[in-house]
């Protein structure tokens, strides 16, 4: 018995890559080597796959013309992959100078922070000294010092093109809050009000009828748990409840991690409002299929009422919290880099956008990942 209960909660065995793979077109995945990966297909298998035997099936069942290929060959492949144009290489490598003298500039701010200096010095005195020494000392030109930002207004205003900040009053402040100071001295930018929490807050408005169901529901739990003959009032009521604010919190998950984006985030909210607008529809007509919990009780007309006017004001209030991100235009490129007509690209990506199209590994990359390989 006590063999069984180690058996089960023994970790599951992980299998590692072995050189002589390469002999049927598999090298250890770049993003995870525990997971092989197809040269000739740029399939990524499980590491269950991970044995000489189903590599060797995979080769003969989808390309048995390479079956007799000669390690020469998949090697070859290897050094091409490897090769091969990546999205970092193509549009991080300008901007790695820009990095360092980034960091530089920060690690000297904070340098001139500890000994309690005025930020000023820097600009005054230690950028000139730096480029004095590089002149001097090691007779280096003093370029890349122009790319360490050291003064207070380095960065022009009119190149912050967008902001997004939480719900607090020092970031929101109609009056000195961040986001309007930001606003008077660039108008043209783009101020985001932090997605999940609007959606928070339409979720907490709850119309009268509902609140006191659900306070009714809170104060009552223990007791209902305890009285099974005890009945509350308004089944359905608690019903819908239970269904549109699991709904709310599935969208409120979905809209959560370090991949999601704005992009993203604009199609979960408005796809939300979609299925609030065809609820109103569906419910109106006694159609409760969308609602697990509502949909096994019988539901009289003066429920459906409460119901669609909930529904109807969550509508609104997504629509008025959300208008902005609605008004928010990407450029065709960003979610279809692949299909986009580069006519109609301006002109300062069209040479990236070209060598993107054209990179068989990239768009192997874009049909695994989407827009999330960006």
């Amino acid at each position: 018995m006590m063999h069984k209960m180690n058996s089960v909660h023994a970790k599951k065995k992980v299998r590692q890559y072995s050189d002589e793979y390469l002999l049927f077109g598999f090298i250890p995945a770049t993003h995870d080597e525990r997971l092989p990966f197809c040269l000739l297909c740029h399939q990524c298998l499980t590491n269950e796959s991970m044995k000489r035997g189903r590599l060797e099936n995979h080769l003969k069942a989808k390309h048995s013309i390479h079956v007799n290929s000669k390690l020469e060959y998949f090697k070859s492949l290897k050094e091409k992959f490897e090769k091969r144009s990546t999205i970092n290489s193509l549009f991080s490598a300008r901007s790695a100078s820009k990095d360092r003298g980034l960091e530089a500039s920060y690690e000297i701010s904070l340098l001139i922070a500890k000994c309690g200096k005025n930020h000023t010095i820097g600009e005054n005195l230690i950028k000139p000294a730096i480029s004095t020494f590089l002149k001097v000392v090691l007779e280096k030109d003093d370029q890349d010092l122009k790319s360490m930002p050291l003064s207070n207004n380095t960065i022009p205003m009119e190149n912050i093109i967008s902001c997004a900040a939480d719900g607090a009053p020092v970031m929101m402040g109609k009056k000195n809050g961040v986001l309007k100071l930001l606003k008077d001295d660039n108008p043209q930018m783009l101020l985001v009000h932090c997605v999940i929490h609007r959606q928070n807050l339409v979720s907490k408005k709850v119309s009268p009828v509902l609140n006191e169901t659900l306070n009714a529901v809170i104060k009552c739990i223990n007791t209902i748990k305890a009285n099974a003959k005890c009945e509350l009032d308004g089944k359905a009521l608690v019903s819908y409840l239970a269904d549109i604010f699991e709904k709310l919190n599935v969208l409120n998950k979905e809209l959560q991690g370090t991949n999601m984006t704005l992009v993203n985030s604009k199609a979960k909210i408005f796809g939300f409002i979609s299925f609030l607008e065809l609820s109103q529809e569906n419910i109106s007509v006694k159609k409760f299929e969308q609602f697990y919990w509502l949909n096994k009780f019988e539901v009289t007309d003066a429920t459906c009422l409460v119901i669609v006017e909930h529904l109807k004001i969550m509508v609104s209030d997504f629509n008025f919290r959300f208008s902005d991100l609605k008004e928010i235009n990407y450029p065709s490129w960003m979610t279809q880099p692949m299909l986009v007509d580069l006519s109609d690209v301006t002109m300062e990506y069209q040479g990236e956008l070209s060598e993107l199209q054209n990179d068989d590994s990239i768009k192997a990359l874009f049909k695994i990942k989407r827009t999330m390989m960006w």
